[in-house]
């Protein structure tokens, strides 16, 4: 009996230890995630600084040097999940992985609440970065009010003149996801960018 109790409690010491370690694990990839998922936004806050007319930008003609290669074909993360940047990049825009129609990106959600202003992201930068992969799209400071989402506001009476959005995602292993946004701003002339607005989305 005292054996057979021994075992048992040696088991439940083992299972305890391993979950703690697997816990640990975890947070660790959050976090390199949540830093490479930043590292995505100064990656395209610097590229930004040299585009005179960011409406070349929203409207794709414009993009990152920091690529590594077309967009559609699926990336292989490790432990062999895949990633597909054209879906990734539709669930940004209305949630679902499928196309998004504009009514789709127009709706109102959580962190889509600006209907018609909503950003209509773009895809600027994406590349592996250390044991993950990180995607960087752009779109209209959704602080406008034109309606306009593919088209950088031009008068001061509209807030969002001069501004841009930036949706930074970084993918992993295992299904580990981190999602940060930004606004930044034009400052100090056309070479000069400043952060106006952060957040973690996931």
């Amino acid at each position: 009996m005292a054996a057979a109790l021994l075992s048992v409690l040696g088991l439940g010491l083992s299972l305890v230890a391993n979950t703690e370690m697997l816990i640990a694990s975890n947070y660790a990839t959050g976090q390199e995630l949540m830093y490479a998922a930043e590292a995505g936004l100064e990656i395209a806050e610097q590229e930004l600084r040299s585009v005179p007319d960011w409406n070349l930008v929203l409207e794709g003609t414009v993009r990152s040097n920091w690529t590594d290669g077309l967009s559609a074909p699926a990336r292989v993360l490790e432990g062999g999940s895949i990633l597909k940047l054209d879906e990734a990049t539709n669930v940004a825009n209305c949630g679902q992985a499928a196309s998004c129609t504009d009514s789709e990106m127009d709706a109102v959600a959580e962190f889509r609440p600006w209907g018609s202003n909503n950003p209509r992201w773009r895809l600027f930068a994406h590349s592996p970065m250390n044991h993950g992969y990180v995607a960087v799209w752009v779109g209209d400071d959704a602080a406008e009010n034109d309606g306009n989402p593919l088209r950088d506001g031009t008068t001061a009476a509209n807030p969002g003149t001069g501004a841009l959005a930036l949706r930074s995602e970084a993918f992993g292993g295992g299904g580990g996801h981190k999602v940060v946004q930004a606004t930044v701003c034009r400052s100090g002339g056309a070479a000069g960018i400043s952060r106006l607005s952060w957040v973690q989305i996931q």
